[in-house]
C-alpha cells in the first residue's frame, strides 16, 4: 500500500510517527527504536531505591508530560515498563499504543493497566483528563519505593480504600522527605479533584534546585484518529 507521511516531529518522549495510509481513514503510529532496559530492570531495588535517584526520574516525566498535556495528548498508560533508560543514560517515555487526544478524536475507550490505571479510566465516559496520567505515574514511582504497585483503583473505589499513604510509613520515612511522599499521595488521591491538576502544579511543588533536569521535552506529537 502507499502511505504517507503526517508528523514526524521529535518530541524527546519516544519521538512517535504518525502515519496515513493514502485514501483511507487509516493511521498508524510508529516509534523511533532505543536500545536500553526499562524501569523494573533498570531501578535499584525498593531497600535500595533512593530520593536522589527518583527525584530527577520524576521531574523530567513530569516535563514530558507537560508537553503532551499542552498539545491536549493522554498517554494513559504509564508504567516502570513503559520508561526506558536507555545506553546513552537518556529517559524515555514509550508505548504510545493507547495514547488518545482529548480534543477531536478522543474516545472514551476503558483502559487497565492494574495498579496503574486510575478508575476513571476503567469507566465509559470516565472524567478523564491530565489528572489521570499524573495517578499513573504517582504509581509509578509507589512502585519503585514500595517494590509492588497500589492497590487497583477498582477495589479502592468499591470498598474501605485500602491504599496506605506514604507519607504515614514510618519506615519509608527514613529514606524520604515527607513533602516527597505526600505529593505522591497527592497524585494517588481516589478523586481526581483531589489530585495534582497539571505536571506543572506537581513541577512548582518541589525544589527549586531540583527543577533542571536533563531531557526536557522538544518538537511535536501527532496523533491521529
Amino acid at each position: 500500500c502507499t502511505t504517507g507521511i503526517i508528523s514526524a516531529e521529535k518530541s524527546g518522549t519516544g519521538r512517535p510517527l504518525l502515519w496515513k495510509q493514502r485514501d483511507t481513514d487509516d493511521y498508524y503510529n510508529h516509534m523511533e527504536y532505543f536500545k536500553g532496559e526499562d524501569l523494573r530492570k533498570k531501578a535499584p531495588k525498593p531497600h535500595e531505591m533512593t530520593e536522589t535517584f527518583l527525584r530527577p526520574i520524576l521531574c523530567s516525566l513530569l516535563k514530558t508530560l507537560d508537553y503532551l498535556h499542552k498539545k491536549n495528548i493522554l498517554h494513559r498508560d504509564i508504567k516502570p515498563s513503559n520508561i526506558l533508560l536507555t545506553d546513552d543514560g537518556d529517559l524515555q517515555l514509550i508505548d504510545f499504543g493507547t495514547a488518545r487526544n482529548l480534543v477531536g478524536s478522543f474516545t472514551a475507550t476503558t483502559f487497565e493497566s492494574e495498579g496503574y490505571t486510575p478508575y476513571e479510566q476503567t469507566q465509559n465516559l470516565g472524567n478523564v483528563g491530565f489528572w489521570t496520567d499524573l495517578y499513573a505515574l504517582g504509581a509509578t514511582c509507589y512502585r519503585l519505593i514500595i517494590g509492588k504497585h497500589p492497590p487497583k483503583s477498582t477495589k479502592r473505589i468499591h470498598k474501605k480504600d485500602p491504599y496506605v499513604p506514604l507519607v504515614g510509613n514510618r519506615k519509608i520515612r527514613q529514606r524520604y522527605s515527607e513533602e516527597f511522599l505526600a505529593g505522591i499521595d497527592k497524585a494517588l488521591a481516589l478523586e481526581p479533584e483531589n489530585r495534582w491538576q497539571s505536571a506543572t502544579e506537581w513541577l512548582q511543588a518541589l525544589p527549586e534546585q531540583e527543577l533542571s533536569v536533563p531531557t526536557p521535552p522538544r518538537g511535536g506529537v501527532s496523533l491521529g484518529k
